[in-house]
């Protein structure tokens, strides 16, 4: 269940497995878009789609995750 919370260390495990699933990281990498949830929680309040790295600045957002848009 602890693994399940914490959705970096999932898609990292997943990733880990084997597991087809889009790359998670603590920074936006790659070319964009790209989408900003939490680290932690379920649903999508605190979700963010953004094309451009200076629309979103990540270091003013504690606990979130990026992942490309896909």
């Amino acid at each position: 269940v602890d693994l399940c919370a914490d959705k970096h260390a999932l898609g990292q495990h997943l990733q880990a497995q084997g597991i087809n699933t889009p790359a998670v990281s603590t920074k936006p990498t790659g070319p964009g878009p790209w989408i900003a949830k939490p680290r932690d929680g379920a649903g999508c309040e605190q979700t963010f789609y953004f094309n451009a790295f200076d629309e979103l600045a990540y270091d003013k957002t504690p606990n979130m995750i990026y992942q490309q848009w896909i």
